[in-house]
């Protein structure tokens, strides 16, 4: 009897817990929405909403989609300041600055190729962003002339996820980045996807394509965790990755470079910014260049482009401990120098006050061993953190520089005559420039012999491009040149007083300028 009662009574007292719940929920308030306007203003404005700021303003991040964004607080350079936040408050901050819904990203093997195609990285091929290993940037098999340009039409159009790295193309692969994280190997004919992969970290580089043994070509790039990574350039197949350097805020900036089986990878940080916590240790971080073996990833040397190791120097304001030299990193692709044996690389400013030779420099290497062979550096006294003004407060640097960074390397360069040693020290404001110009740009009003080294040896002289110009004209900053030198004004043997073309061609080659980060 008593059984039967509990088996009868039993669905009741569950239909009753039931009730109980659903008034209890029903009662219960729900969680407020998060305001992405206000987080935004709690977390963003003060960088994003500043006149003066490098920070892209909220007028800039509104075109952009929430995913995005969404991609930028999570996995991106804005972690720092997304710490703590939920996923919620996240996407809430994200649609409240784009003004959109959230989106979601389209299917990447929505449109995929039916058979492989064929890689190439001959001449008339753009396997890196340099074009070759010694970063001419220039094609000499183009394929089209000048009367082609009006004939040009849209073959096919690419959506890619987030902002993009540039393009190369292999035979018939072109290879593509996005900062959100995905590398795409798409048919250069048609546009149909050969394979897509998620890095898991954000892509600002071009891919560089290179042989391996056995007919093979590999595909390489970094991240923005300081992770190079090697695929299998026609399948996608990862062959190996590693981080190369393990410091928290290293990351892969610049495009890497590929010659005779070897990876040349240069990194770089983010300390600009994550020193502007007065409570961040500034800075313990050194740039530098490290050669792979292209097949295994197998490290052959590591150089750093400032010899020593930070050294404690003093306390900031609030006690914490400063350390320098640092910075110097290698925001750009380095440089082969076959005939002379070497591996270039142009650096950025410094982080900390303290003397170093490294940084606003181009700075050559051993190609087999990594040894710092010489470095001509530009611009002395260049330590710059985002947000100072030049006042000791927390990390800044006192006086702070201009934050004239080099902002892509470079190639060797040879004159009719001889090659030329690396640059003097830049002359000062008003000073006139004395030039060994080419032919084409008529005879120089003043020229002097071209600097040797401490050794006797001359060194080759750097260019971004143009190479028509004076040896250290190339390696000056760009407002220096257009603003703060003069021409010589003396005449000679009827040469102009400003002859156009190099003057112009100075402006336009001058590599080092101030970077909006």
């Amino acid at each position: 009897m008593i059984h039967r009662f509990i088996r009868l009574a039993a669905p009741l007292c569950v239909a009753l817990v039931s009730l109980v719940l659903a008034n209890a929920q029903a009662e219960t308030p729900a969680p407020p929405q998060p305001d992405g306007k206000a987080l935004f203003q709690e977390r963003c404005s003060a960088c994003h909403d500043r006149k003066e700021s490098r920070a892209p303003p909220s007028s800039y991040l509104a075109t952009r989609l929430p995913t995005e964004i969404v991609y930028t607080l999570t996995k991106g350079e804005m972690r720092p300041q997304a710490a703590g936040l939920s996923a919620q408050q996240i996407e809430a901050l994200a649609v409240a600055l784009t003004g959109r819904p959230m989106d979601v990203l389209p299917d990447p093997k929505a449109n995929l190729c039916a058979a492989p195609g064929h890689i190439a990285t001959g001449v008339a091929d753009w396997p890196a962003w340099g074009h070759d290993a010694h970063n001419t940037r220039f094609q000499t098999e183009a394929g089209i002339a000048v009367t082609d340009l009006p004939k040009l039409k849209t073959k096919f159009v690419f959506a890619l996820p987030g902002l993009a790295g540039s393009p190369v193309v292999a035979g018939d692969y072109l290879f593509v980045s996005s900062r959100m994280g995905m590398v795409f190997a798409v048919n250069s004919r048609t546009g149909c996807t050969f394979w897509s992969i998620d890095a898991g970290g954000p892509v600002r580089n071009a891919i560089a394509v290179g042989a391996l043994p056995g007919g093979k070509h590999g595909a390489y790039f970094g991240d923005q965790n300081a992770i190079l990574h090697a695929l299998d350039a026609e399948t996608g197949r990862e062959m190996w990755k590693l981080r190369l350097d393990d410091y928290p805020g290293a990351r892969i900036v610049g495009s890497v470079t590929v010659h005779n089986g070897v990876v040349y990878a240069p990194v770089t940080s983010g300390d600009e910014v994550d020193a502007g916590d007065p409570s961040y240790e500034c800075c313990k971080f050194r740039g530098s260049v490290t050669a792979l073996d292209a097949a295994t990833g197998k490290v052959i040397w590591k150089a750093y482009t400032i010899p020593e190791a930070p050294k404690p120097t003093r306390k900031n304001d609030i006690g914490t401990q400063m350390y320098g030299p640092s910075g110097a990193g290698v925001w750009s692709a380095p440089t082969i120098d076959d005939k002379r044996g070497l591996v270039y690389a142009a650096t950025g400013d410094a982080y900390s006050n303290g003397k170093t030779d490294a940084s606003d420099a181009v700075i050559a290497f051993d190609i087999k061993t990594g040894k710092r062979v010489w470095a001509s550096q530009v611009m002395k006294d260049d330590a710059w953190l985002y947000q100072c003004d030049g006042k000791p407060v927390g990390n800044c640097p006192a006086p702070q520089g201009p934050d004239f960074d080099f902002s892509r390397c470079c190639r060797p360069w040879r004159t009719a005559r001889r090659s030329w040693s690396h640059p003097p020290n830049p002359p000062t404001p008003g000073r006139s420039i004395p030039t060994r110009r080419a032919r084409s740009c008529g005879r120089p009003a003043s020229a002097r012999a071209a600097p040797t080294s401490r050794s006797g040896a001359r060194p080759p002289i750097m260019t971004a491009s143009m190479s028509r110009l004076p040896a250290w004209v190339r390696l000056v900053p760009r407002k220096a040149v257009s603003a703060a030198f003069r021409w010589p004004t003396a005449r000679s043997r009827g040469a102009p007083n400003r002859p156009p073309r190099c003057a112009a061609g100075a402006r336009r080659a001058a590599s080092i300028s101030s970077r909006a980060r």
